[in-house]
């Protein structure tokens, strides 16, 4: 896609952030229930859906497109 190594870097930016956020909020949700069985549902599919949606990338997607789909994997 022509980005260097800096860009391609920025790119799992959203990755990191969105699972630090989510490991944060379900420590405290899985606490308060008491369950983690729901939360994994939810979490997996988060995870199916933004591997879902990297594999539709191609050279002429937009910009904006990997960062929220690399979100969607985080969670």
């Amino acid at each position: 896609m022509g980005l260097s190594t800096v860009q391609n870097s920025l790119r799992f930016i959203p990755q990191a952030a969105a699972a630090a956020i989510t490991l944060l909020a379900v420590g405290f949700i899985e606490k308060i229930t008491g369950q983690y069985y729901v939360l994994n549902i939810f979490v997996q599919i988060f995870n199916l859906l933004g591997s879902s949606l990297l594999v539709t990338l191609g050279t002429s997607s937009p910009s904006w497109k990997p960062f929220l789909y690399l979100a969607f994997t985080g969670v």
